[in-house]
């Protein structure tokens, strides 16, 4: 049994790696991206992965309270306003709602904390009155996970559908797909952190190894979506592209690129309601 506990740890801090690693390579890359075109959408994506990772070693480091949950509320709050930003900048959206329920949800959460720390107080055993509180945290937790990353994947999967006969080059196209996908699995994390059990023991206990394994899984899904979805390489760019024939204003800076189709979807919206 202390073999097979080893090795799920071993497991576990190898998927965490995975999801931490890449996460930090693309925050470079848009912080590079974004002082080379100025995106201010940018600002908002390159917090959310830096913190997102800091969070990890936030934890490692058994970091105050209030640095940790300060740390975790920025980062969900900085991918929903990456998504109104980027996706529905000049559009209604429900960005004020999603934004304060977010809010409102970190509030509830960390008054809970404050009465009981978890998951320091898991680790040390819970009283019967804390029990319901631990799984009233685990819902808090999977809505915030549904309040950000599944608007995210929405929005995503919803402009690569808007875009898609669009006359642009399809790796571009296939990067809000790539995006959209790694979102809406990292989403399913709001229903697994539901069967996370109470138990003292953690890595003894087989429901919690399938469900954390589930959840870190979800995690790697993510990041490495992104990092493809971000730093697309040039063979898999030539691939998406190998029946494409460019438009005039394919060679366009990105920045110019988006701005233009933005420009010109928003004309067929307009004609579609006259």
């Amino acid at each position: 049994m202390a073999i097979l506990t080893e090795q799920t740890e071993l497991i576990l801090y190898f998927l965490v790696g995975i999801y931490i690693i890449p996460q930090i390579i693309v925050g470079f890359f848009l912080l590079y991206k974004f002082k080379k075109t100025r995106m201010i959408n940018l600002i908002p994506l390159v917090v959310f992965f830096f913190l997102n990772a800091l969070e990890v070693f936030l934890i490692a480091l058994n970091a105050p309270f209030i640095v940790y949950h300060l740390i975790v509320f920025l980062s969900n709050i900085s991918l929903i306003i990456f998504t109104k930003f980027t996706f529905y900048q000049d559009k209604k959206s429900a960005f004020k709602y999603i934004l304060g329920l977010a809010v409102l949800i970190k509030i509830i959460d960390f008054i809970l904390r404050s009465i009981v720390p978890f998951p320091i107080a898991v680790a040390n055993g819970l009283s019967k009155s804390e029990i319901p509180l631990y799984y009233l945290n685990l819902i808090l937790t999977s809505s915030m996970i549904l309040v950000s990353y599944s608007w995210f994947a929405y929005s995503a999967l919803t402009y690569y559908k808007t875009i898609k006969d669009e006359p642009i080059a399809p790796w571009i196209k296939k990067r809000y797909l790539i995006l959209g996908t790694s979102a809406f699995f990292i989403s399913l994390n709001s229903i697994f952190y539901l069967f996370l059990p109470y138990t003292p023991d953690l890595l003894n206990n087989p429901q919690y190894i399938v469900v954390a394994i589930l959840i870190s899984s979800m995690n790697v899904i993510f990041s490495l979506g992104n990092l493809m979805g971000w730093m697309m390489p040039n063979k898999l760019k030539i691939f998406f592209n190998r029946n494409f024939e460019p438009a005039t204003y394919e060679d366009l800076p990105e920045k110019e690129l988006m701005e233009k189709l933005k420009s010109q979807l928003s004309e067929k919206i307009q004609n579609g309601n006259n």
